[in-house]
């Protein structure tokens, strides 16, 4: 008796795997943009194939640190069936199959995805990216962006050299504040940890990282701005062979009215971590008290 055993058909790239590379990686893994190989082609992505397979599996790629749980609505992640195409793709041989099946290119826009910013804060001083070693976080205060106070419900950070950006943090640094006070303004600068205002509780406009360089509240929330504050960007930059220079934009939209409730965004910081060798489960915690409704930010 003959019994028909089902033939395994071997993912191909422009028909199984492109579709993934677009919708969860090309954010980053194209020309011109932050990861170090672009991935919108079958000659770019085939020599990566093993690697990519790695990641996926180890769900290193893409990179989300949220334990399980959730939903979130930003969360990259792949689909169980997704890292099962990645596998069996970089299993079977990483075939091309035929261009005709690839999907249409993604235009992507490599200027602000937010619309026209109402507004556009940009570093006063390039800094001269280092060709070599650790670069310290750099600081600046970039005074006073507005007159009056405004809401904020979508911002964009736009690195001027995004090899060299590994993140950036934007404060608001409200008019009085102690923090940072008689630093100098449109001047780069660094911290130590042993300084007493080395730490804030200010309120964190906006977080920029690879691959998530835009926020955008829901109707009805947004970002509170006053009147005479100012912004501190805090810029993590790495060394590149070639160099380069930077001078990172920050794109505000305004919201139309004021919002129904203000976004906040407070840190907590332990700092002071000594995990003893050996032991894998090491706890340490941190506390704080957040601002009650209607009161002002602790500083």
């Amino acid at each position: 008796m003959l019994v028909a055993i089902p033939t395994f058909a071997a993912p191909e790239f422009h028909k199984d795997v492109e579709p993934i590379l677009q919708q969860h990686c090309q954010t980053c893994h194209r020309a011109g943009s932050s990861a170090p190989m672009p991935f919108e082609t079958y000659r770019q992505t085939r020599p990566w194939a093993k690697a990519i397979e790695r990641a996926v599996l180890e769900k290193k790629m893409p990179p989300w640190f949220a334990s399980e749980g959730g939903p979130f609505s930003n969360d990259p992640s792949l689909t169980p069936e997704e890292i099962r195409v990645i596998r069996d793709w970089a299993e079977s041989g990483s075939i091309e199959g035929p261009i005709a099946d690839a999907p249409p290119s993604l235009a992507w826009n490599e200027g602000w995805n937010i619309g026209t910013p109402d507004q556009i804060v940009t570093l006063p001083r390039a800094f001269s990216i280092p060709k070599s070693g650790e670069v310290e976080y750099q600081y600046m205060i970039v005074p006073a962006p507005a007159e009056r106070d405004r809401w904020v419900d979508r911002m964009q950070v736009l690195p001027g050299n995004s090899a060299a950006v590994h993140h950036a943090v934007v404060y608001i640094r409200e008019r009085g504040s102690k923090w940072l006070k008689g630093r100098p303004p449109g001047e780069f600068f660094t911290l130590s940890q042993e300084e007493p205002d080395s730490f804030t509780t200010s309120d964190i406009l906006f977080t920029y990282a690879p691959g998530a360089s835009v926020d955008q509240w829901p109707e009805g929330m947004a970002k509170l701005i006053p009147a005479g504050s100012d912004l501190v960007f805090q810029m993590h930059y790495v060394a590149l062979p070639a160099g380069g220079v930077d001078r990172t934009r920050l794109g505000l939209r305004f919201a139309k009215g004021t919002p129904k409730k203000r976004v906040l965004t407070l840190q907590l910081n332990n700092d002071r971590l000594l995990i003893p060798p050996g032991v894998p489960d090491a706890q340490f915690h941190v506390f704080g008290t957040g601002p009650v409704s209607g009161s002002p930010i602790p500083y």
